[in-house]
């Protein structure tokens, strides 16, 4: 039966996870901006173009 890592061992995996999730959250929020901005842009040109 396999062992469980130490307490040590689970702590710096927990700051990596959470680490991770931030950067995660914030390449959501910058691929939301980032649609927004587009989404914005051609809603602006599609009128123009008719």
């Amino acid at each position: 039966m396999n062992k469980l890592p130490d307490e040590n061992t689970l702590l710096s995996m927990l700051e990596k996870f959470e680490e991770a999730e931030k950067t995660a959250h914030n390449l959501s929020n910058m691929a939301t901006e980032i649609k927004q901005k587009y989404q914005k842009r051609i809603q602006e040109v599609q009128p123009a173009q008719k």
